[in-house]
């Protein structure tokens, strides 16, 4: 506990000059066009199942109207709901530590004297003679609560403001107070912004909490649709309410001001259509209420900063030539609703969307010319720190068209990145019939790399607005193939190839060696997009030899991994690993294809079997990783550490991977790309599988990958078939059987040799079960043949443990020589060890279960009914309910006989 009592201490001399602020203790009036959120207040009601929860989130997200329709929910329900509300003034902790015991103290004795049960607290005069009166004033409080919340309903505690708890002694001071309460007492903290996450996080007490963010508090496009009907009569359809997320974006605020100006004006989607940070009432909004009240220094931090997308102290001081952005932005931060973070150490910052337009404006308006000179500077500084892209983005801003000539050729050949860019690095810049456009396609295709549409989008916009009446034969190609490029990412694979065939087909293409390669780089990836394996290994070969010939060698590391990776899906391994190694020792280490050939050779290990050696690879791997090179190039090597988690029994580690690479993608502010993405959520769903998770759970992340509308290969797709098909409980077995003979005999399936391996096991599985032993010993036969002539071992790790009967059963009636076979003796050991590791996972729940827990889970366990628990522990059904509810919780179980299920001689697994 901390030593840092100084606040409590001095509570004892001077609180009773302190007068008790009542309207501190009452929750906010609910608004009266409050829309009750269902996936907010289902979030909110998981809190009761946690010691704390953070609701962090910038002004205009309605925290406070959240947690004030919760709190009257709640207190509807029965529940004792606590609401203090933090001030500036808090931050004494004199201040602070008197306000707050008022309120704990005068529930708890409004409490007891309701009730005889509960134990009286030592009054403040006896306290006060103690030595330690401060610590034995908080440990009487806490213990005189918890009691109280263990007769009761749980205890709600809200703190409303919690960030303007500024001090850290003061924070620690009351984490270290609240840890002592029971598990009945679940407090929710609203904070502006989430920094405090960390202080939970560190607290030397194993803290449960959860967070809600602004992703959680942002409306979704059926919200907005709902919102707009029921409060302001307006029938949106979906597009229009998409239109309005995008413009304000996602903003509860400007929702809220939107939807009422467009109710005015009669026709709300053209008001939707031209609504801009200009658009009255945005416009007087900004003007008065946010930007007039700034200070006149901060006012022109404001202005000139505008032109960045992502605001850091580096790069502000930079640009600016001073070395006060820390104080600006500090400020900002703190007292407006302008700005939002993108990471809880505050590091990197971007004014809002609706803001940051109104803000450009009055840039251009006031200030154009220093507006280029800033463009420039922040185009330096991006480029000193190796991120071309967003030099490419400011460049075109800070200079005049003649100038953009030089500036393109300077700075782009130096650092190579994209194909388009190799193509320019071949030409004479001064070639071009507009360089301008040519530039406008550079930077799409880059961000297309990246899988960043939205930004791409707009680069594509910017060189059609340019090239109108062009006739140039290169920009109408490239503008093609970057549209080729987008429909492949988008997933519409059929309208991509139309394209790209076209382009095929034009004989002048030929003549332009770069111009053809990215047509040919197009093609492969629509044709292994679609499952077309046959044509996409002759592009990639032709690609490999134009690049060879003409020494393309940055596009050749592309090549040669992209070459070597659909190898490796068909299980051609030695092709796939001769061309990883080729690019390992062949090519520079800062390109992208470098890391993830290592993280190749890392998953080829792992399907043999070679746990070390993948390890190696992967090592070696992360090492030369790099977040800007390339995307998807990126989260496919942290897909591969999933996996090999996975692979080695340590479920937890491959959980945690797979959320920081979902996470990743999300607070960078970057789609998720095809490849990796569709990598990742299957692993996700494997990895439920491995948990013996419902049918229904890998089903919901199937459902999440395709509103996403995530690209995958047909390779994927086939993986997610096969996994749904036996993972699905509901399913009867001549429906699975059916299934699988089907993905057998699928020509496309049997061309991936890992999927026909899982096919045949799985269906082995089920012929097993049904007693049908001739059928699933020969498929047991074919699978085993293909594993060793292909040496692919790793889909038998993943196969059910019910199954390793089945192979011993095999082993001994018919191949008594495969179980001398290294990756069968593998599989079965790797069989028992995610056994055991189930058993200690249980075990170690059993460890964190509270005393009554424990004795309602033997009870149940023995067959006793809710009603007649509640009567052996003398606690009312509600109770037993309740308690259920965490244990069930604890147990990731869904109900009772789930419960018991898993639960199944429990003493005997825990001894």
């Amino acid at each position: 506990m901390s030593n840092n009592n100084k606040g409590i201490e001095a509570i004892s001399s001077s609180q009773k000059n302190i007068t008790p602020l009542l309207t501190k203790f009452i929750a906010p009036q609910v608004p009266n066009n409050y829309f009750k959120r269902e996936n907010v207040f289902k979030v909110l009601l998981q809190g009761l199942k946690r010691r704390y929860t953070l609701i962090s989130a910038s002004d205009g997200y309605g925290k406070s109207s959240a947690l004030a329709y919760f709190s009257k929910t709640m207190k509807e329900e029965g529940y004792p709901v606590l609401w203090f509300s933090v001030g500036e003034k808090d931050n004494n902790p004199e201040y602070f530590w008197t306000q707050f015991f008022y309120l704990l103290e005068n529930f708890a004795e409004t409490t007891r004297n309701q009730s005889s049960d509960i134990a009286l607290r030592t009054t403040n005069e006896e306290l006060s003679s103690q030595e330690h009166a401060h610590d034995s004033r908080k440990l009487k409080l806490a213990n005189e609560l918890s009691a109280i919340a263990g007769q009761l309903n749980d205890i709600i505690l809200i703190i409303d403001n919690f960030e303007l708890l500024s001090e850290e002694d003061l924070v620690s001071e009351f984490i270290d107070f609240t840890a002592l309460f029971s598990s009945h007492i679940h407090i929710y903290l609203s904070s502006r912004y989430a920094f405090k996450v960390s202080l939970l996080k560190s607290s030397h007490i194993e803290l449960l909490y959860t967070n809600i963010d602004e992703q959680d508090l942002e409306f979704t496009v059926d919200e907005t649709t709902d919102f707009a009907q029921q409060f302001y009569g307006l029938d949106l359809s979906k597009d229009a309410s998409k239109l309005l997320l995008e413009k304000t974006g996602n903003w509860p605020f400007a929702i809220n001001i939107s939807l009422e100006q467009a109710q005015r004006t009669g026709n709300p989607l053209e008001f939707l259509e031209n609504l801009n940070a200009l658009t009255e009432p945005f416009n007087s909004f900004f003007k008065h209420n946010v930007f007039e009240q700034l200070p006149k220094d901060i006012q022109d931090f404001v202005i000139k900063t505008s032109i960045l997308d992502t605001l850091s102290v580096q790069i502000c001081d930079y640009i600016l030539n001073e070395n006060n952005s820390e104080a600006a932005i500090s400020y900002l931060f703190d007292r407006n609703i302008v700005q939002k973070s993108y990471d809880d150490y505050q590091e990197r910052y971007s004014y809002r969307p609706f803001f940051e337009d109104w803000v450009k404006h009055q840039m251009t308006q006031l200030l154009p010319e220093q507006a280029r000179r800033l463009n420039l500077l922040a185009s330096q500084w991006y480029q000193g720190h190796n991120d071309i892209v967003k030099a490419a983005k400011f460049i075109t801003h800070a200079v005049n068209r003649k100038d953009l000539t030089r500036l393109v050729a300077s700075i782009f050949p130096s650092q190579p990145m994209s194909t388009l860019e190799l193509y320019y690095s071949q030409k004479d810049i001064q070639s071009f019939e507009d360089v301008t456009v040519q530039f406008c396609l550079l930077a799409a295709w880059a961000y297309l790399l990246l899988a960043n549409i939205s930004d791409a989008e707009f680069w594509i916009y910017e060189a059609k607005q340019l090239s109108k009446d062009s006739e140039n034969l290169q920009t109408k190609v490239l503008m093609q193939v970057i549209h080729a490029k987008k429909l492949g990412l988008i997933n519409k694979f059929k309208e991509s190839l139309e394209i790209v065939e076209t382009l095929l087909n034009n004989k002048n293409l030929t003549e332009d060696t770069a111009l053809h390669i990215m047509v040919l780089n197009c093609a492969a990836e629509a044709y292994h997009q679609s499952g077309n394996i046959t044509e996409a290994i002759n592009y990639y070969q032709n690609i490999r030899t134009l690049c060879k010939h003409y020494n393309f060698t940055f596009i050749e590391s592309i090549n040669e991994y992209e070459f070597a990776s659909l190898y490796c899906s068909l299980g051609q391994l030695g092709q796939a690993t001769e061309m990883s190694r080729y690019t390992v020792t062949s090519f520079p280490v800062d390109y992208p294809a470098y890391a993830s050939s290592l993280a190749l050779l890392s998953y080829i290990e792992l399907l043999h079997g070679n746990y070390q050696e993948s390890k190696n690879h992967l090592c070696a791997s992360t090492e030369h990783l790099s977040e800007n090179n390339n995307l998807d190039m990126y989260m496919d090597v942290q897909a591969t550490m999933a996996l090999y988690y996975l692979a080695t029994s340590n479920k937890t580690k491959a959980h945690r991977v797979i959320q920081e690479l979902k996470a990743f993608a999300y607070t960078s502010n970057k789609s998720i790309p095809r490849g990796a993405s569709a990598r990742i959520y299957f692993l996700e769903a494997l990895l439920a599988y491995v948990d013996n998770k419902h049918y229904s759970e890998i089903l919901e992340i199937r459902k999440i990958f395709e509103d996403f509308k995530i690209t995958s290969t047909h390779y994927i797709e086939s993986a997610w078939n096969i996994l749904l098909i036996v993972s699905d409980s509901n399913s009867d077995q001549k429906d699975k059987i059916e299934k699988l003979s089907k993905a057998i005999d699928d020509t496309e399936v049997s061309s991936y040799k890992i999927l026909s391996i899982f096919a045949r096991l799985f269906l082995a599985g089920i012929w097993f079960e049904n007693h049908k032993f001739a059928k699933s010993f020969e498929l047991i036969k074919q699978a085993v043949d293909m594993a060793l002539s292909e040496q692919i071992y790793l889909p038998f790790i993943f196969i059910s443990q019910k199954q390793r009967n089945m192979f011993i059963k095999y082993i001994n009636q018919v191949r008594p020589e495969y179980a001398q076979l290294v990756f069968i003796r593998s599989f079965l050991q790797r069989s028992s060890m995610f056994e055991q590791d189930d058993s200690k996972d249980i075990c170690e729940t059993v460890s964190v279960l509270t005393k009554r827990e424990k004795e309602i889970l033997e009870l149940l366990q023995t067959g006793f009914n809710q009603q007649e628990i509640s009567q052996e522990l003398q606690v009312s059904v509600s109770t037993i309910k309740s308690h259920l509810s965490h244990i069930y919780t604890k147990f990731n179980v869904h109900g009772q006989n789930e419960l018991l299920e898993k639960t199944q001689n429990l003493k005997a697994r825990c001894k």
